[in-house]
C-alpha cells in the first residue's frame, strides 16, 4: 500500500479506475462505490476523502470531451460561471437555480456525498435511477 501520495496521485488513480470500469458498469452507483473502495485500499485513505476524490474524478471523466468549462475565478459560493471558449459566451447559474434543477427526476436520483452511505445501507431510497 502506498502511504506517501499526493492528491494528484489519487486523482489520476480515480480517473484510471473510472475509465477502466466505465464500459463494465451499467450501474453508475456500483461503479462509484467500487472506485471509492479501490482508493481506500490503494492509498489507505478514509472513505470520506476517497469519495470526494472519486466524485471530482467523475466530474472530469464525464465532462472531458466538453469544450465548456467552469471559470473558478468568476464563480462564487452562490454563482457558477460556465464559459464556452468557442463563442466566448459566459453563463451564470445561481445556487437557487441549481437547487431547483436538483429536484428534477434525473438529478434527484444522483447520490450526493452526504447521502451515499444512507443509500448503501438502505436508509434512503432514490425514486428513479439515472441512465448513463
Amino acid at each position: 500500500m502506498m502511504n506517501n501520495h499526493t492528491s494528484q496521485d489519487v486523482h489520476y488513480a480515480a480517473l484510471a479506475f473510472l475509465a477502466g470500469q466505465d464500459a463494465l458498469h451499467a450501474d453508475r452507483r456500483a461503479m462509484i462505490d467500487q472506485a471509492i473502495s479501490h482508493l481506500q485500499e490503494r492509498f489507505s485513505m478514509s472513505e470520506a476523502r476517497a469519495e470526494i476524490a472519486v466524485l471530482q474524478a467523475l466530474g472530469e471523466h464525464d465532462s472531458c470531451r466538453r469544450q465548456e468549462y467552469i471559470d473558478l475565478s468568476l464563480s462564487t459560493s452562490f454563482l457558477l460561471v460556465i464559459v464556452d471558449p468557442v463563442s466566448g459566451r459566459k453563463r451564470g447559474i445561481t445556487l437557487a437555480t441549481l437547487m431547483g434543477l436538483m429536484k428534477t427526476p434525473a438529478l434527484s436520483a444522483e447520490p450526493l456525498p452526504s447521502t451515499r452511505h444512507l443509500l448503501a445501507t438502505g436508509q434512503l431510497v432514490c425514486s428513479a435511477e439515472t441512465q448513463h
